[in-house]
């Protein structure tokens, strides 16, 4: 393959010199004509005056020549470098890089070639480890939908009500999460694509946040929670569909780990230029560890917390934020419950 990207080379230059030889050939009798011409206007043309002329155009044309050959030697080998390195990366190999220096008016282009190689790179290691963790996570549910299925097809009428039911509520369960796991991962392709946030537009972000709690009271109710909200007027020029799928997740997360007749606290503040919000739970908190990530892709805590989670929602709020030019943070001991506050510009 080295050796076809040579001939690749060396044919193109082979033309390009071609080229510059025949363009090198026409300044040489250009410029030999245009001093018998000067000569001409200026002194009467004399045999002395043709021969010199004459004499010109072999040394011209050998010079012209010599530059023309160095010129390709000096292509054929920044080329060459380009060539491989592309024959490198089709072969598989991400760890390529072309050195610069001593690149002169190619430095630009193996910049931006190296550039590349190290986003095709990141984007591989991407959809590897986007592939493995996502199969990991869908297989689970899968597992015990189908085994739980299989048990009650197998015993039949042999198996009390209460324990069928038990049963299909873990179906119904993993069906659930499975669901979620879909459209948060389809969510998440979305925004892993996406670098500028389109279609903003300026809206009330209070009542929205009121909105996504009453599309949660049905959870609320069931655990008994107790929330409290304190909003003031809040206008926000963002993507309103993104921006709720923050609190969406952020309120689902608050809700999943406060405890029965626990509470929560949604509570925002804004300036002349920034809107902040706080959404926080009187669950088991967090210890360092799992503060440092919390909002890495696919993160699942090891603390012993009961609650489990696919590890999608909270890098979603991150991400969301990040993209809408705003922040997320949390603050959190364990035993204390948790805060989280996003902070979105006006």
């Amino acid at each position: 393959m080295k050796m076809e990207n040579e001939t690749v080379v060396h044919r193109f230059h082979i033309r390009q010199f071609k080229w510059m030889l025949v363009q090198g050939i026409v300044i040489v009798f250009a410029s030999v004509a245009s001093l018998g011409s000067i000569i001409a206007y200026s002194h009467t043309l004399n045999d002395r005056h043709d021969i010199l002329m004459l004499a010109l155009i072999p040394p011209m044309t050998l010079i012209m020549i010599a530059s023309s050959f160095l010129t390709g030697r000096y292509l054929i080998r920044k080329m060459g470098k380009l060539l491989d390195a592309i024959e490198a990366v089709a072969s598989g190999n991400m760890d390529v890089s072309i050195d610069t220096e001593g690149a002169d008016e190619y430095t630009a282009i193996y910049e931006n070639f190296n550039r590349m190689v190290k986003e095709l790179k990141l984007s591989k290691e991407n959809m590897q480890n986007f592939s493995n963790e996502f199969t990991h996570e869908f297989k689970t549910p899968i597992t015990s939908i189908k085994g739980f299925a299989h048990y009650l097809i197998r015993t039949g009428e042999g198996i009390e009500d209460q324990e069928r039911l038990r049963y299909l509520g873990v179906i119904e369960q993993e069906a659930g999460r499975l669901s979620e796991l879909a459209q948060k991962t389809l969510l998440l392709s979305k925004l892993d694509a996406c670098q500028i946030v389109p279609e903003r537009e300026i809206y009330d972000l209070s009542e929205q946040l009121r909105h996504c709690i009453i599309l949660m009271m049905p959870q609320i109710e069931e655990r008994q929670i107790e929330p409290e909200v304190v909003l003031p007027v809040m206008k926000c020029c963002g993507n309103k569909e993104l921006i709720e799928q923050i609190w969406i997740n952020l309120l689902n997360n608050a809700i999943k780990f406060t405890p029965e007749k626990g509470r929560i606290v949604i509570s925002g503040n804004a300036s002349a230029d920034q809107i902040e919000v706080r959404i926080s739970d009187s669950g088991p908190g967090m210890d360092a560890e799992t503060i440092q990530h919390v909002f890495d892709r696919y993160y699942q805590s090891t603390s012993g917390s009961s609650v489990t989670g696919n590890g999608i929602g909270l890098f979603i709020v991150h991400r969301i934020a990040e993209l809408s030019g705003g922040a997320v943070e949390v603050s959190s001991e364990s035993g204390c419950g948790s805060t989280f506050t996003v902070r979105l510009p006006v």
